[in-house]
């Protein structure tokens, strides 16, 4: 599913929405997003394994890391936090990096927006969690909102190869 929402300026600013019904309480959901051995075993697309990952869990801290294909490209990303209420909802600016952890330009064609304001939120429903992920261009120019807008579809299938590996990590968890 995706959307438009309003920005400040009344210009419409592309939205993206996904979501994900993790097998797995909403606490042990919630350790996976928010600690760094577990971070480096799940996050990113598929075939992708973590490099570095620097993680400081508070507000205007960040999770810095280093994505590596197995072609040999590497990517960089960065989350600030923004919000933090464990174990509800996160709050982050993300976008791609430098190896220093400076947000940077997009290493893929375009003009991409240098941050998104993501808010990730985690529902328990009991031995389940319903993972709601919200996505949208932050201080983005018109263009870098139209290449958000435009990449929206393969973006469903980067957070569906990520939320595949997190369940494959959750898997080796389970009680």
């Amino acid at each position: 599913m995706n959307a438009t929402s309003a920005t400040g300026t009344g210009a419409q600013n592309p939205v993206f929405k996904t979501g994900h019904r993790a097998k797995a309480p909403r606490d042990l959901v919630w350790r996976m997003w928010t600690e760094a051995e577990h971070l480096v075993r799940w996050w990113g697309a598929a075939g992708c394994t973590v490099g570095k990952c620097d993680l400081d869990l508070r507000v205007d801290g960040s999770f810095h890391y280093q994505l590596m294909f197995p072609n040999g490209m590497e990517v960089w990303g960065k989350f600030v936090f923004r919000e933090i209420t464990a174990p509800d909802r996160l709050v982050v600016l993300n976008g791609f990096s430098n190896p220093e952890g400076d947000f940077a330009a997009s290493p893929f064609p375009g003009d991409w927006p240098r941050q998104m304001l993501t808010v990730i939120t985690f529902k328990d429903l009991g031995d389940e969690t319903e993972i709601s992920l919200t996505s949208e261009p932050f201080n983005a120019t018109v263009a870098q909102q139209a290449t958000f807008a435009a990449t929206m579809p393969s973006m469903f299938g980067g957070w569906g190869g990520t939320s595949a590996r997190l369940d494959d990590h959750l898997k080796d968890h389970a009680n």
